[in-house]
């Protein structure tokens, strides 16, 4: 599997895994620490960052910038 490749399983993943935190936040939810506050707020805070991180793996330009 060549780097292109596994960027694109990777950008897949991190997509469908930031997504689930909006369409089922639940789970999500239950392994979020109380000590951490708004237990939701912090899903959605790494569904962001996921989504992100999905994006910028995405785009052969910003690749690199996504793995520091």
């Amino acid at each position: 599997m060549n780097s292109t490749s596994r960027a694109a399983s990777m950008a897949t993943l991190l997509g469908v895994a930031g997504t689930m935190h909006f369409l089922r936040p639940a789970p999500f939810d239950a392994i979020v620490p109380p000590q951490l506050g708004n237990r939701r707020r912090i899903t959605y805070a790494s569904g962001v960052a996921e989504l992100g991180c999905a994006a910028l793996l995405a785009v052969p330009a910003t690749r690199r910038t996504s793995i520091r």
